[in-house]
């Protein structure tokens, strides 16, 4: 005669037991688990049995003894034995037992009750009870089965990789980015240990599935044809969700595949003008920063705007919208703004075609020349009474002619007290404009010299004769 027990507790007569193995599977077929469907058949008799009338259940060998019921009260005891079950098997994960009478060979688990049924009937001395229950594990004789090998407890699983095409620019040489989507999700199943404790909540036996699937893999990458294989990985992003009471969890990580450790794009504008006839050409630029193992997305940015620097004015040249002039390498304006946040560094730069300045290092100079050239000398001889004004008479001469020779310079600001006047060089270039005649005398020269703001300018004159 075999037991079979929950919680200790017998159930006498012994019910009918049947067992069904099912596994759990991905859609390709693999297998993630398997769990056990257990059904209870039994009968509750009014008079005699496990649990007994005042709804105690028998826990020792042997029969309990049977009880003295009145005829007219058998449905009362069957009904007190019916709830009496219903509590028994109202908590899960206690250990549902099979033995031999002797105790030997001893089939146990800890399930989870499914549900409880009583059968249909007069009730008046016994019903049939079925009850259903589902187990992760079962053990004979203190071993588990083993015909399984499952590191958690999983219901259901899924692993899933995407590569999306993005239509953000590396660089000009590389045009496209991708996005490589990866979700791991599983569905757990509780787990109880022997003495019917929850030893880890079914998400965790989730999370424990998940965790060590995380990671970027290139055997992806490399069966893709879409993907560029030379592509690193950026901006590595996780998601996560866990629902307790669904028993499942998931995480959704994200990365960035390109070909440089930072994004840039560029555009660049020409205007001319006719109000000084000169051609402006701008370049304005974006270097996005990716986040990566070895650097920040600011230390990034910085790196590749390092390397583009010295190429700026080149890019404008190389495309072609200057018709072929020529502009002067110093920019009039540079502006660089930087993000350390989003790790962006933003620059702006614009040139023109106008002369190269003499004086060396100058930001910008003025040369300005003004020559008074010779004119007719006379003088008016007055009438009285000549309605047509004085009379002209020439002297036989001209006035005197004279050059003037303008120079304005803006040196770069420094942090000195003492910073270097340009003078020499100033004058030097204002000396290459004399005049060349028989006679030259300088007719006047000044300076002033704008120490703070390193503005100088020189102005000297000359009278001459041919």
């Amino acid at each position: 005669m075999s037991r079979c027990m929950y919680a200790g507790k017998r159930l006498i007569p012994a019910p009918l037991v049947s067992l069904t193995k099912q596994y759990q599977s991905t859609e390709d077929g693999t297998k993630i688990g398997s769990s056990w469907s257990i059904s209870i058949n039994g009968t509750l008799v009014s008079h005699m049995g496990s649990p007994n009338v005042a709804g105690t259940f028998w826990t020792s060998g042997g029969f309990p003894p049977d009880d003295n019921v009145d005829s007219n009260a058998k449905l009362a005891a069957v009904i007190r034995k019916t709830e009496a079950v219903r509590k028994l098997f109202s908590e899960d994960g206690n250990v549902l037992e099979f033995q031999s009478e002797n105790g030997s060979q001893p089939l146990k688990c800890n399930p989870v009750i499914q549900s409880i049924s009583f059968s249909e009937g007069p009730w008046t001395d016994r019903v049939q009870y079925s009850i259903s229950l589902t187990a992760n594990i079962i053990y004979v004789n203190g071993t588990a089965l083993g015909e399984d090998s499952f590191s958690e407890q999983i219901e259901s699983a899924s692993e899933n990789w995407q590569i999306d095409s993005n239509d953000e620019p590396v660089n000009e040489a590389d045009s496209r980015t991708y996005k490589v989507t990866h979700t791991v999700s599983a569905k757990g199943k509780r787990l109880f240990n022997s003495a019917g404790t929850l030893v880890m909540p079914a998400w965790q036996q989730a999370k424990a599935w998940v965790s060590p699937k995380l990671g970027f893999s290139s055997a992806i990458i490399s069966g893709s044809s879409i993907a560029n294989l030379s592509a690193g990985t950026y901006n590595h992003l996780r998601n996560e969700s866990t629902d307790e009471y669904n028993g499942s969890y998931s995480v959704t990580e994200m990365w960035l595949l390109a070909s440089d450790s930072a994004l840039e794009t560029y555009e660049v504008s020409v205007v001319k003008s006719i109000a000084d006839g000169l051609t402006k050409a701008s370049i304005n630029g974006n270097v996005i920063g990716l986040n990566s193992g070895s650097g920040s997305k600011l230390s990034n940015a910085q790196a590749k705007f390092s390397s583009v620097q010295g190429s700026i004015f080149g890019r404008i040249n190389n495309h072609n919208v200057l018709n072929n002039e020529t502009l002067n390498p110093e920019p009039l304006s540079d502006s660089i703004s930087t993000s350390p946040v989003t790790g962006t560094i933003s620059y702006s730069r614009e040139y023109d075609n106008r002369r190269t300045n003499m004086v060396d290092g100058s930001l910008s100079e003025t040369i300005t020349i003004s020559d008074s050239l010779p004119t007719d000398f006379c003088v008016p001889i007055f009438v009285l009474g000549r309605a047509k004004g004085p009379i002209l008479q020439s002297l036989g001469t001209s006035k005197e002619q004279t050059r003037s020779v303008s120079i304005e310079v803006v040196v770069p600001a420094t942090m000195s007290k003492t910073p270097s006047k340009p003078d020499s060089q100033v004058k030097g270039i204002a000396d290459g404009y004399k005049p060349q005649g028989s006679s030259v005398f300088t007719q006047d020269k000044n300076e002033s010299w704008d120490v703070k703001n390193g503005r100088y300018s020189y102005n000297i004159t000359w009278i001459w004769e041919v």
